[in-house]
């Protein structure tokens, strides 16, 4: 018996400054959010910032870095069909993250990857996103 297995297409690590993230919002306000959430993003982003603060710029940052290391591990950078707001990560019920894509985004990459796994963490001043992008099953 033959059992399919996949492997892994990419993989993509970013760490990020709260701090940083911080700076931008301050300077550029909501023009910066309107680049970098999604829409369901931003109602998350805008209940935490509305409860602290800085629990609404740690939110942006997360964001942010997940969105980067997708970039990463697919390899392609920000470009089209990847925009800020066409990626989303979400939260399930049980606060596992996972990414929400607008529809041309989320076609381009069935046709071409497998499941994508996603991992943020963060301490004190810095958040790190990993990603992992199996292949599409054989």
């Amino acid at each position: 018996m033959i059992v399919a297995s996949n492997y892994i297409a990419g993989v993509g690590v970013d760490i990020l400054s709260v701090n940083r993230v911080n700076s931008l919002f301050v300077k550029y306000k909501y023009k910066f959010l309107d680049k970098v959430l999604g829409s369901l993003e931003r109602d998350c982003f805008n209940k935490r910032f509305d409860a602290n603060y800085y629990r609404g710029i740690r939110y942006i940052t997360t964001r942010i870095s997940a969105k980067e290391a997708l970039s990463k591990a697919i390899g392609i950078g920000m470009t089209f069909p990847m925009t800020w707001s066409s990626i989303e990560i979400l939260n399930s019920s049980n606060g596992k993250p996972y990414y929400f894509f607008s529809p041309v985004l989320d076609k381009w990459i069935k046709e071409r990857y497998g499941v994508i796994h996603i991992s943020l963490s963060d301490e004190h001043d810095l958040v790190v996103s990993n990603v992992v992008i199996e292949t599409k099953k054989i």
